[in-house]
């Protein structure tokens, strides 16, 4: 499981969406939910000393945060927490927009826009991410020098990597290991060194293959 992400959509229907993914959780698990009207610098520095904490009953934690604005300096302080989080602590951001962030934060999230699975471009990313997964290490670097013809930029290569979170959420074929993959691949995808071919070469060799 990802360590954070920012669930898109209408209030209700995220948290349900975050119920769901929980529910999946075999393992002792405890819950936060956090609300606030303004998230700012004073909040984020509570949130980032109180995530220190480890919960000594075992098993994972789960912070559910909501709020209606979410200040500049808030979300700066955040960036190295949602970076190099601690094992086992992992945050579910409920908004209705993508554009209240900045774009270094929202490269550290994985983004599920759940009021919006209908739109053409969501069903096509995810079909795409879904043949990436059955396909043989050979077709997955055929699709990578495809996609490079089209001189993608990094932030380009964020909404395919999203979708291959979200499917392999749902695959219970494929195991941590493949989501372990992809969360390093996002983290070095923020790097301004890193080479996006290279990285996603990477995964066409270290997913696990879907049958179909």
């Amino acid at each position: 499981m990802h360590h954070a992400y920012l669930i898109l959509g209408e209030r209700e229907t995220a948290r349900a969406t975050v119920a769901e993914m929980i529910g999946k959780i075999e393992e002792k698990i405890s819950v936060s939910n956090e609300n606030y009207g303004t998230f700012g610098i004073d909040e984020s520095r509570g949130l980032i000393e109180r995530s220190a904490r480890h919960e000594w009953s075992g098993g994972r934690e789960f912070i559910i945060l909501v709020a209606e604005r979410y200040t500049i300096e808030a979300q700066n302080a955040l960036l190295k927490l949602f970076e190099e989080p601690r094992s086992g602590l992992h945050f579910f951001i409920l908004s209705e927009r993508a554009t209240d962030f900045l774009p270094t934060l929202l490269s550290r999230l994985m983004i599920i826009e759940c009021h919006e699975d209908n739109k053409p471009e969501n069903n096509i990313r995810d079909k795409k991410a879904l043949e990436f997964l059955f396909d043989t290490s050979v077709d997955r670097l055929a699709f990578i020098a495809k996609e490079l013809k089209r001189e993608p930029t990094r932030a380009d290569w964020f909404p395919f990597l999203n979708a291959l979170e979200k499917v392999c959420h749902s695959q219970s074929t494929l195991n941590e290991k493949a989501l372990t993959e992809l969360g390093l691949v996002r983290h070095y995808l923020t790097d301004p060194a890193s080479s996006p071919r290279l990285l996603f070469e990477h995964l066409a060799f270290v997913l696990p293959r879907v049958v179909k």
